[in-house]
Parts: C-alpha cells; sequence; structure tokens
C-alpha cells in the first residue's frame, strides 16, 4: 500500500469523531441510529489514535515548513456515557503538541467531578446542545426539560471557566424573558 500523500496538503485537518453511537436521551429529532452498533473497544479506539497521529506527521511532512493544524472534536451518541471517556480525553491532552480537541454533548452527564476533569484536561470548548424552545427541549427526556437544562447550564458556565459553548435555538432556554439582554 503506497502511503504518499499527494502533493496538495490542507493547512488543517478536522476529525470529528463518533466514539460511541449510546445516548442517555432518545431524541425523535436525532440523527443516531435507535440501536446503537457495535463500538470499539478502548484499545481499538487507541489504535485509531495513534493512526491519527501518524496522518498528522506525514501531512507535516509533506507540507514541509508550513504549519499544518490538526483538530478532533469527540461526539457520539453521548460519549460522556463511556466509563473510559475521561481515559481518552488524558488521552489527547498528553498529545495537545500535535492537535487540539474538543467535546460535542448533551451535557446531562456532566457533572461537579468531570467538569474538575474537563478543567484539568482544557479541551478547546465543550459543546452542549440545546435543541429548540421549551415545548421541543421538554420532549426530549422528563429529566431534560428546559428549566432544569437552564439551571445546569448556569451552573456549568460558572465551573468551565469560559470553555463551553452552548447550542441553543432559542434564548429561552437560557435566561427567562425578563433577563433576555
Amino acid at each position: 500500500m503506497n502511503h504518499n500523500i499527494s502533493t496538495h496538503t490542507p493547512e488543517r485537518l478536522l476529525l470529528q469523531w463518533h466514539i460511541t453511537d449510546r445516548c442517555n436521551l432518545f431524541c425523535s429529532h436525532c440523527y443516531q441510529e435507535a440501536s446503537p452498533s457495535a463500538e470499539p473497544s478502548f484499545d481499538e479506539l487507541l489504535l485509531i489514535l495513534e493512526q491519527f497521529k501518524e496522518f498528522i506527521h506525514r501531512c507535516r511532512e509533506q507540507s514541509g515548513s508550513r504549519r499544518f493544524k490538526a483538530h478532533i472534536t469527540v461526539t457520539g451518541g453521548e460519549p460522556f456515557i463511556r466509563e473510559d471517556f475521561i481515559a481518552l480525553l488524558e488521552r489527547l491532552a498528553a498529545d495537545s503538541h500535535l492537535f487540539s480537541f474538543a467535546i460535542l454533548t448533551n451535557g446531562t452527564l456532566l457533572t461537579p467531578a468531570i467538569v474538575q476533569s474537563l478543567i484539568r484536561l482544557k479541551p478547546g470548548f465543550v459543546q452542549v446542545s440545546i435543541d429548540g424552545a421549551k415545548e421541543t427541549q421538554d420532549l426530549r427526556n422528563e429529566n431534560y426539560t428546559a428549566e432544569a437544562m437552564r439551571e445546569f447550564l448556569r451552573d456549568m458556565i460558572a465551573n468551565l471557566n469560559g470553555m463551553y459553548h452552548v447550542m441553543a435555538l432559542n434564548p429561552d432556554l437560557l435566561y427567562s424573558k425578563e433577563q433576555v439582554p
């Protein structure tokens, strides 16, 4: 197999890495399958990571002196559903000289201990998805109502020190009507 990269090497590489199809929510609008497929073991995830790192090295060699940037955004399903997810993030953080990394999550499994791990591991961002108006959001899960999410996000934002992005289609999810700027 020829591992040569073509003469064109991009300046950036983004890997959106779906490490699981499992999720703790069952949103009707989600693109994830209702029945998750077999998920890779932790060792298989590390093998994929090694292959990504090798590809980054080859791209950097091919680009010569030009700076080649790489980034991994980890998602799923819900990535925090994996018991080994923090261990994977520790590996990503150890390789932060090669690439940046971030997390896409529904936010429902973030605990104070996980938030402390995120502060220590320093992902580029943690993106929490909120999908629509109160009526739509409340359809996701009885424990994931718009009001519960609003309170949770206030606490999380206070703890993550600016390391978050919130994807919200409706500002009412974060503020009461009296507080909307």
